[in-house]
């Protein structure tokens, strides 16, 4: 895994969890609606909410508001106790946000085996004692658990 293969593997998860926070209570007509009026292509670049019984939305610069989804946190992640723990941190939370998308719109997750999976590649990111341990479980993780899952829970990628 490269840097830029990290930090757009973060950012598709990201922008993912986000569309699905943000459109929730719409209907696939109006998400679309609001899409062709903006123009906007990228799913996480907005938000919308109800103000004061108006439809407001909101532009945003980017989904991770804590700057870790980057190919910095990737390139520096041995260079301090600090930045391993970043990188951890994360590939713990995409992986949990992929975990809950696939959890809550996957109709084909239905072996219990794939519910430990989930669990365990959590356990092996806090477990990883270095970054190439890390970046392996994350690795391991988007070629073989959720490729399988990716056209349910983010089709629009």
């Amino acid at each position: 895994m490269t840097a830029l293969q990290f930090e757009r593997l973060m950012q598709k998860i990201f922008d993912c969890g986000m569309r699905v926070s943000n459109f929730m209570h719409f209907t696939e007509e109006e998400i679309n609606r609001v899409k062709n009026a903006l123009s906007i292509r990228r799913p996480g670049a907005y938000g919308l909410n109800v103000s004061d019984g108006k439809l407001v939305i909101d532009l945003y610069k980017g989904d991770d508001p804590a700057g870790l989804a980057s190919a910095d946190t990737f390139n520096h992640c041995s260079r301090s106790t600090i930045d391993f723990l970043k990188a951890k941190a994360v590939v713990a939370y995409a992986i949990s946000i992929a975990n809950s998308l696939i959890t809550n719109y996957c109709s084909s997750l239905h072996d219990p085996q794939d519910y430990n999976l989930m669990d365990k590649y959590l356990q092996d990111v806090y477990r990883a004692q270095n970054c190439d341990e890390l970046f392996g479980v994350l690795e391991d993780y988007k070629n073989n658990f959720l490729s399988r899952f990716e056209a349910c829970f983010c089709p629009e990628y």
